[in-house]
């Protein structure tokens, strides 16, 4: 059989493959515009040729699917070849789209629009802390989660036998927390001199050619580096257990025009890590007194660090002048005071809620029970097995999310009566039972029955969507009396939820995995090429981003500000980082930006850092991301055997110039005619988000005159200058990133329905399906007359039966 016989028995076939409809359309269109590019002799990522039929194959139905939306959309066929009659090309999609929506309907009436999930890493240790009262780190004993999309879809989520044990031993770790028989923490506060500390005074007596780099002043130390740590850790404050603390700190700055940064840091020496547990301002010669709570870790040792401090107009630094004449700032510290964990009674609440009917007296002499000391025994209940179904109950009634089945936690007490039977002692055959209930299926999966959720159903499923967590007695009243499931009683719900301090749980997961800048850490920038940044810069990327999202939330924004916003969030920190005045304090803020380049995610230094490697930004890469995440238009990947396109390191071409050779292949030019563009125009952003104008180079160009913090800037140069001008598909161009951002407007709509369909995504853990476009659609009408405001969006989507059905 010829080519040309081949491809026409492969066009007929179609008459059956979609029943009858009109057929004969679909079998004009390929045969006519597609089967020509789309044969196993072209180099393309898909072949119609081999391409089958059967719509029940998932990999046929997605080929499918891509089909019909690269031609609706006008992308294919090419502009360069001859375009379908447009009669026959409506009727074709009109046929195929009809195909694709009556399976995809059947599957979701047979199986349910959303398989059943877990609880993801960051839920889990959620729910437990809240279903236990306690604070301590479980999600660090779970397996890390398929970084494919949202964690919370459950076709990516991952379970094994790992995942079992990790399970058993995270509700160990938990239990344990909960029934702390430990030592009492010490009520009183404890204050640390930082004069009196013995690294100190072994620092101010030197011995050979140790210099000296810390000042003395009568009421305590003086800091002139911020990486001078090490002398004045306070490594004698490891928590011996996790909790709130309340943490207070004297401290002013010294020889500054400007307000110093205190950074309060927590480290640990098992895992080698640290993170700042708060940064404020110490502002010039005013005596300050810093107080804040926060949780700290079992183990964690607390140091404060100087940052953003002026170094001596000649730039020497104080190792070499040694701090006696050192004349730049610096930040003295006098003491710090640590009080916690915070218990109104011992042992915590949490062991008293966990087994209500026991008793907890106090030793005489302390014990030693797993290398810890034990303050505390329980003396065991008369009726042994009562009291422990009634824990286990009590603790299943709230682990379930819903009211418990006749004889449902036999099961559970079962192994405690076996436990006992042995002679094991109460409390660890309590622990037993308890751990089972920990897990138990019914509290890490939930997703209910096919068709409309019930109303606890679909509580787990709001709480799970913006608290990350369970439901709380509120919602769960509400849904025992049957009224959640009714639209003004959801919609209160709602509005209570995100006006409540969890929903930041929800906005901070949501938008680290919708964006990507849970990524943040994955690449370390150059330290030559670029030295200003540090950890506090660092913490107000991440939360610039989130409090952004937030505030369009709180205040039912439109989304029209995710590409172009008269505000942003930041404090001084990340002001001083965009060239932004009379911005105070470091508690993120809302601030007028409407005079300024920035606005909106683009400009975000999070994302621009994360769609940047740590050297050189790259046009492909965050094209990609705007197509992607802002966009929900992805480009499709390279056909086989297509190179990549790298950043010239030594800076003597720039990625504008490599790229446009590359364009010169057409294929490659199909997908970079979209990915390029608003690429280019986040070309006057480095790698981490800083306004540029010439790119760094640590071999070619001039010596900036700029300085850091008053010191010559010696690590890098200045070389190439930017171009962030460019051209659209649609032929229109731009000079940056201000009219760039101007064209991107236009397309408000297609924002609003990727922002959407990531929400229902996120919320119902289960990617868009053919047959939920109608739904999405009906969405974005509702929101119109708001502008597409983010809060109204919510509402919707939890509204909607995509996410009211399994």
């Amino acid at each position: 059989m010829t080519k040309l016989c081949f491809k026409a028995a492969i066009s007929l076939t179609l008459i059956f493959a979609f029943a009858s409809d009109a057929s004969c359309q679909v079998k004009q269109m390929i045969q006519d515009n597609c089967i020509g590019c789309h044969d196993s002799d072209t180099n393309t990522n898909l072949n119609l040729e081999s391409l089958g039929f059967d719509l029940k194959d998932p990999k046929t139905f997605e080929s499918w699917v891509k089909v019909y939306d690269r031609v609706s959309s006008g992308e294919m066929p090419p502009e360069s070849e001859d375009r379908p009659d447009a009669n026959v090309q409506q009727k074709a999609l009109t046929t195929i789209e009809s195909s694709l929506t009556r399976q995809s309907r059947k599957l979701q009436a047979e199986n349910g629009r959303a398989s059943l999930r877990r609880l993801t890493r960051i839920e889990y240790e959620y729910a437990v802390q809240d279903l236990l009262g306690i604070h301590t780190q479980l999600a660090i004993f779970l397996p890390e989660e398929n970084s494919a999309g949202f964690d919370t879809v459950a076709v990516n989520q991952g379970i094994s036998q790992l995942h079992v044990q990790a399970w058993l031993n995270a509700a160990n770790v938990a239990i344990e927390s909960a029934l702390n028989l430990g030592e009492q923490p010490l009520s009183e506060p404890e204050r640390f001199e930082f004069l009196e500390l013995k690294s100190i005074k072994e620092h101010f007596n030197p011995k050979g050619d140790d210099r000296v780099i810390l000042g003395k002043a009568d009421d305590g130390i003086i800091v002139f580096e911020s990486g001078s740590t090490y002398l004045y850790s306070l490594k004698k404050s490891g928590m011996p257990h996790t909790g709130i603390y309340k943490i207070r700190v004297g401290a002013e700055a010294v020889n500054s025009e400007q307000p110093v940064i205190l950074a309060v840091q927590a480290g640990n020496y098992k895992n080698g890590q640290t993170r700042i547990l708060a940064y404020r301002d110490i502002e010039p010669d005013e005596p300050a007194e810093i107080e804040f709570e926060t949780v700290v870790r079992e183990g964690e040792y607390l140091f404060p660090q100087a940052l953003d401090l002026v170094g001596q107009e000649d730039g020497k630094t104080v190792w070499s002048v040694t701090a006696e004449k050192y004349q730049g700032a610096g930040l003295k510290l006098k003491w710090l005071e640590i009080e916690g964990p915070m218990h109104e009674v011992w042992p915590p609440r949490s062991a008293r809620d966990l087994l209500p009917d026991a008793k907890f007296k106090k030793r005489e002499h302390q014990g030693w029970v797993n290398g810890r000391h034990v303050d505390f025994f329980i003396e065991p209940p008369k009726d042994l097995r009562g009291s422990i179904q009634n824990a286990v109950e009590r603790l299943a009634g709230r682990a379930f999310r819903r009211p418990l089945k006749s004889g449902e936690v036999n099961e559970y007490v079962l192994i405690a009566e076996e436990a006992l039977r042995k002679g094991v002692a109460y409390q660890d055959a309590a622990r037993m039972a308890l751990r089972a209930v920990l897990c138990s299926p019914e509290f890490l999966f939930f997703g209910g029955d096919p068709g409309k959720l019930d109303d606890y159903s679909l509580a787990s499923r709001l709480s799970f969507f913006l608290w990350k967590s369970m439901p709380d007695e509120a919602l769960l009243s509400v849904a025992a009396e049957g009224k959640l499931s009714d639209p003004k009683v959801l919609w209160k719900q709602v509005d209570r939820m995100l006006d409540d301090p969890r929903s930041m749980r929800f906005k901070n997961d949501f938008v680290n995995q919708w964006l990507g800048i849970e990524d943040i850490d994955a690449t370390t920038p150059d330290q030559r090429l670029y030295p200003e940044y540090d950890p506090a810069l660092r913490l107000a990327m991440l939360e610039e981003s989130v409090s952004f999202f937030a505030e369009l939330v709180d205040d039912d924004l439109s989304v029209s500000n995710l590409v172009d916003s008269d505000f942003v969030m930041i404090n001084r920190r990340l002001a001083q980082h965009y060239g932004m005045d009379e911005v105070e304090g470091q508690t993120i803020q809302k601030v007028d930006s409407s005079d300024s380049v920035r606005g909106g995610l683009l400009t975000q230094a999070a994302i621009l850092k994360i769609s940047a490697n740590g050297t050189n930004t790259s046009p492909v890469r965050r094209g990609n991301w705007v197509l992607t995440n802002l966009l929900g238009t992805p480009s499709a990947p390279p056909p086989p055997n297509v190179g990549s396109i790298e950043p010239d390191t030594r800076g003597t071409t720039t990625i504008r110039e490599e790229l446009a050779a590359h364009r010169a292949d057409d294929v490659c030019n199909r997908c970079h005619r979209n990915i390029d563009p608003p690429g280019f125009a986040l070309e006057s952003f480095d790698v981490i988000g800083g306004f540029r104008e010439r790119y760094r180079s640590k071999e070619h160009g001039e010596r900036t005159d700029k300085k850091l913090l008053r010191r010559p800037i010696w690590q890098y140069k200045l070389n190439l200058p930017v171009d962030s001008s460019g051209k659209t598909p649609d032929g229109e161009t731009f000079e940056d990133i201000v009219s760039y951002r101007k064209l991107l407007l236009k397309r408000k709509e297609q924002i609003a329905r990727n922002l959407v369909q990531r929400l229902i995504t996120y919320s119902t853990g289960c990617e868009i399906q053919f047959a939920d476009r109608p739904a999405v659609e009906s969405i974005l009408q509702k929101i119109e007359s708001s502008e597409y405001g983010v809060r109204s969006m919510i509402h919707e989507v939890v509204q909607s039966e995509l996410f009211l059905s399994k």
